[in-house]
């Protein structure tokens, strides 16, 4: 257990000193930093943006061990090496400049969570339970899709609920709904 928290400590040290010769923000070097030091062609370039992403997923991977999935910031797929994630964050830097002027770790956890999102649980539940009201949602993946979005927009109109519902309260209106037409589920 003395390894992991050595890890921890020493990756959290690299992420917040990496980069001292560069511009700092109050937070430490930006994201836009980041940004030019991977879409760098040199090497020196290329190793830096490498070892900062391997120190932020090493961080990041020892802190998501001790949290509930539902507080992930995102959900990376298991196939993925070093070069993919350099890309996926270089394509999202470069198509959402805004956050170059974000500490770096802030826009780095921003680029992951909105390119892996985490399946929402609740939303998976509703997904499935959904259709036994009659409205199709497809796939439940715990991913908000177009049809799913439909489903929900059409079960809050129909039941004249809030649209800013949370998917906790969405969950359990259609729970009370399922009680009401005496529904019952079976339990796993």
């Amino acid at each position: 257990m003395n390894e992991i928290y050595n890890r921890l400590f020493l990756s959290t040290v690299f992420l917040l000193v990496l980069g001292s010769n560069v511009q700092a923000t109050p937070f430490g070097p930006s994201t836009g930093d980041l940004y030019e030091s991977c879409r760098a062609t040199d090497a020196i370039n290329a190793a830096y943006c490498i070892g900062y992403l391997k120190a932020y997923r090493d961080w990041y991977q020892v802190a998501a061990d001790q949290l509930v999935d539902s507080q992930r910031q995102y959900c990376e797929p298991s196939s993925i090496d070093y070069r993919d994630f350099q890309r996926v964050l270089v394509d999202y830097f470069k198509t959402h400049p805004k956050v170059l002027d974000e500490p770096r770790l802030l826009g780095v956890t921003e680029a992951l969570h909105n390119t892996w999102p985490c399946p929402d649980f609740n939303l998976r539940t509703i997904q499935t339970l959904l259709p036994i009201l009659g409205y199709e949602t497809g796939e439940p993946t715990g991913l908000l899709t177009g049809s799913t979005r439909a489903a929900i927009e059409a079960y809050q109109k129909d039941f004249n609920l809030d649209k800013g519902l949370s998917s906790e309260k969405l969950l359990t209106h259609i729970l009370d709904a399922l009680r009401s037409k005496k529904i019952l589920l079976k339990q796993n």
